[in-house]
């Protein structure tokens, strides 16, 4: 199949806990992965600055768009990947080592500190509330909570739109130019994508704060595909 990539994209797919059993390793997370890795791997002589990459919740928390719950968190370190992913890169011919393991606490941790640069310079849209701070749209038609109160954090417990803002900004912080994630959004995959909004709400605040953010995001459920982006210069989906 024919991609338009083009320079310097992050693809990733295959979202996981650090300490995975056979409910999270399923058909749907194993083709996530599977159709950023055969993406990589058909354009990486082809474009330069390709990266292939997975984001790993090492935090424990899954959330709905109103709250969060915490399973219990582990040491990025502890990730191992499955072995039908270390199968796909084999039969791929892609090399382990070219694999990112994107930490999902290293990038909520990020998203704190964008949060307190952008309190810190007065940003209009983000507004402190007994909830939290929150991301207010211009035109005020939808108000995105950043962070939930903790009398032990100066700005609160950081919720999801905050982190995967930090996660759409990932790929410039790590020199390319856009990215394209793929991911599992089926029923039985609930304890890993709970809510595809968040992620959506997310990119739309990185966008607020940096224009250069480009993320293509591509939900798969068992029957159906969700897309943020026109398909019609990318060809059929895997």
């Amino acid at each position: 199949m024919n991609y338009a990539l083009g320079d310097g994209v992050l693809i990733t797919g295959g979202h996981l806990p650090v300490i995975h059993d056979e409910e999270s390793v399923n058909e749907g997370t194993v083709k996530s992965f599977e159709a950023a890795a055969r993406i990589y791997a058909a354009g990486r002589d082809m474009y330069k600055n390709l990266g292939l990459g997975i984001f790993v919740n090492d935090i424990g928390a899954t959330c709905t768009a109103t709250s969060c719950s915490i399973k219990g968190s582990a040491s990025i370190e502890e990730f191992e990947l499955p072995a039908p992913y270390d199968n796909i890169l084999h039969r791929l011919g892609v090399c382990r080592s070219d694999l990112r393991i994107i930490s999902e606490k290293f990038t909520r941790n990020r998203g704190k500190r964008i949060l307190k640069k952008e309190i810190k310079r007065g940003n209009p849209n983000i507004l402190l509330r007994d909830e939290g701070y929150f991301f207010v749209c211009d035109d005020k038609s939808i108000d995105i909570q950043l962070t939930r109160i903790n009398e032990n954090d100066e700005v609160g417990t950081p919720a999801c739109p905050l982190i995967m803002c930090a996660y759409s900004l990932e790929h410039i912080r790590e020199g390319f130019k856009s990215s394209l994630n793929f991911y599992y959004a089926g029923e039985d995959n609930y304890e890993n994508i709970p809510n595809y909004y968040v992620i959506e709400h997310g990119y739309k605040i990185a966008q607020a704060l940096d224009g250069t953010a480009d993320v293509k995001n591509i939900y798969i459920f068992e029957d159906a595909v969700l897309k943020n982006f026109d398909l019609t210069s990318w060809g059929s989906l895997p």
